[in-house]
C-alpha cells in the first residue's frame, strides 16, 4: 500500500517498498487488418499489469517483407516506452528486462529517456535525485539483431493530432511525390476531421488504439505517484510498429522549433522533451544503429517556429472550424477557452486572423477576459515559469502579441492587451522585427530533401 505524505516523501517511501518493476513479456498477433499487441509487467511481484495495444491497418497487413525478428523487435522497444506509464507509481530503483537484452549504450539510453521525459513529473513531485540514482536497467537475455530493410519512399506517415500543426504537415505534403497515411492515436473527433479535411478519406488511416491497465488507475487513487509521461515517444515508438508492418518509409512528425526551450527557466526540465529535437536526434540513432535502416523518423515542420506555422495555418481555411488544441475540450470536441493551450493558440493565430474569425474559433475573444491573466503572465514571461503545456517559446508569444497590437486602435485594445501594453515585455518587444521570426529557418533539423523544397517554397511564398 501506497504511503500519504508530500510526494518527494512518497518517491522515497514507495522505493523502499518496491525495490523492482519486471518486463515479464509481451506478445501480438496479425489478423486481416488488425494487429493486437499485450505487455506484461509486474510491481515487485505485487501488482501485475497487461496493457493493451491495437492497430488497424487500412489494408490487410503482409509482414512477409520484413526480415524475421524485426516486427518482435519493435514490439518489444514499444513495451519498453509504455513500461514508463507503470513505473513511475512507485519509481523503484530497478528494472529487469526479461524477453530480451540491451547492450551498456542501450541501457544508458533507455535511462536517459526515463529520466528526461519523467522531468516535469520529478519536478512537480519534488524528485531531486541524479540520473544514476534515478534508475538502474538489468537484463537477463541475449540482444537482438540489427535488420536491413529497403525503405518504401513514396509512403509517407503522418501522425496526426487535432492542432493546426498536423494539418499543415498534411496540408504541405498532399504533393503526386508521396502517398499520406495518417497516423491517429486514439482518435477523436478533431483529429478525424482534419484527416477528411486534407482529403483523405479516414479508411486510409492508420489507428492505434492504447489501453492502459486500469489497476494503475486504481493505484493513482490510493496515493501512488503520478504524472506526465513522454506521450510523443509512444507516439514514436508506436508509429515504428505500425510503419514496419504498414510499409511505411518515412515517419514525419510536425514538432516545430519552440519544443526545445525548456518549461522552467534554467533547468533542461521540457514539458515537450520526446518533442524535442534532442529526442528526435537519440530515437533516430538508436533506431539506425539497433534495430534498421528502412525507416527515416524527423520532423517536417522543425526549421520552423510557431509564428511561421500560424502564418501557414491562417491561410488553410478549410481547417479551421475542426482543429482543436486544447486538452480538456479535444474529446468534447470543444476549446474549453480557460486553459494555456486555447490562450496561447488565440495569441498565435491573430496576428494573421480577423478577430471575428477567432471568436467563431474560440467562442469568444480569449484577449479580453482578465480572469486569464495568470495564464497570461506564463505564457509571456511575466512569470517565473511557462505553463507546462505544448505552447511557444516566451520570444514568440511576444512578438505575436505586439503585431496583434498594430491591429487594434490602441483605445479599443482588449483587456489582456491593455494590461500587456503597460508591461516591460511589451515595450522590450515593440522593437523587435517580427520579419526576424516570419523569415528565418533554423538550420537545427533532420529534414531530407525533397521535403526541404517543399518547406522552404511555402515560406518563401509567404515573404
Amino acid at each position: 500500500m501506497a504511503t500519504k505524505g508530500n510526494p518527494a516523501g512518497r518517491f522515497h517511501l514507495l522505493r523502499r517498498e518496491y525495490a523492482g518493476m519486471t518486463y515479464r513479456g509481451y506478445d501480438y498477433s496479425v489478423a486481416d487488418q488488425r494487429m493486437v499487441i499485450r505487455f506484461d509487467f509486474d510491481l515487485d511481484d505485487r501488482f501485475r499489469f497487461r496493457p493493451e495495444t491495437e492497430i488497424i491497418f487500412p489494408e490487410p497487413v503482409n509482414t512477409a517483407h520484413l526480415p524475421e525478428g524485426l516486427l518482435d523487435h519493435a514490439v518489444f522497444l514499444l513495451g519498453l516506452t509504455e513500461l514508463i506509464s507503470y513505473w513511475k507509481a512507485a519509481c523503484p530503483p530497478k528494472i529487469r528486462i526479461l524477453p530480451h537484452g540491451l547492450t551498456e549504450m542501450q541501457k544508458s539510453w533507455w535511462a536517459d529517456l526515463f529520466y528526461q521525459g519523467l522531468g516535469e513529473f520529478r519536478y512537480r513531485n519534488g524528485i531531486d535525485v541524479s540520473q544514476k540514482e534515478f534508475v538502474s536497467i538489468e537484463c537477463e537475455s541475449e540482444t537482438l539483431p540489427f535488420h536491413s530493410l529497403p525503405q518504401a519512399l513514396d509512403r509517407v506517415m503522418i501522425p496526426v493530432g487535432g492542432g493546426k500543426d498536423s494539418a499543415v504537415t498534411l496540408n504541405l505534403l498532399k504533393t503526386p511525390d508521396f502517398i499520406r497515411v495518417p497516423f491517429l492515436i486514439n482518435p477523436g473527433t478533431p483529429s478525424s476531421r482534419i484527416v477528411e479535411r486534407a482529403g483523405i478519406p479516414l479508411r486510409q488511416s492508420i489507428v492505434m488504439m492504447r489501453k492502459l491497465d486500469r489497476q494503475l488507475l486504481e493505484l493513482n487513487t490510493r496515493g501512488f505517484l503520478n504524472g506526465h509521461t513522454p506521450f510523443s515517444a509512444i507516439v514514436a515508438f508506436g508509429g515504428l510498429v505500425a510503419s514496419l508492418a504498414g510499409r511505411t518509409g518515412w515517419m514525419t512528425l510536425s514538432n516545430e522549433s519552440s519544443a526545445n526551450e525548456p518549461t522552467v527557466p534554467g533547468t533542461l526540465i521540457n514539458h515537450q522533451y520526446s518533442k524535442s529535437l534532442h529526442f528526435e536526434e537519440r530515437f533516430r540513432n538508436y533506431i539506425s544503429r539497433y534495430l534498421t535502416n528502412g525507416l527515416v523518423y524527423f520532423s517536417f515542420l522543425r526549421p520552423l517556429n510557431e509564428l511561421q506555422i500560424a502564418r501557414l495555418f491562417s491561410r488553410m481555411d478549410h481547417y479551421h472550424d475542426v482543429f482543436i488544441s486544447c486538452n480538456s475540450g479535444y474529446r468534447h470536441n470543444r476549446w474549453c477557452g480557460e486553459c494555456p493551450k486555447c490562450l496561447f493558440s488565440w495569441i498565435i493565430l491573430a496576428p494573421f486572423l480577423p478577430q471575428e474569425t477567432l471568436q467563431g474559433i474560440f467562442g469568444s475573444n480569449l484577449l479580453d477576459k482578465s480572469e486569464l491573466r495568470d495564464i497570461f503572465d506564463q505564457l509571456t514571461g511575466i512569470s517565473e515559469m511557462k505553463p507546462f503545456e505544448c505552447v511557444g517559446t516566451l520570444d514568440e508569444v511576444n512578438v505575436a502579441l505586439c503585431m496583434t497590437m498594430e491591429r487594434y486602435d490602441d483605445s479599443r485594445y482588449p483587456a489582456l492587451l491593455k494590461y500587456y501594453a503597460l508591461t516591460d515585455a511589451c515595450r522590450r518587444y515593440r522593437q523587435v522585427d517580427p520579419q526576424r521570426y516570419l523569415s528565418g529557418f533554423d538550420k537545427n533539423h533532420f529534414v531530407p530533401f525533397p521535403y526541404l523544397d517543399i518547406l522552404k517554397n511555402a515560406i518563401d511564398e509567404q515573404v
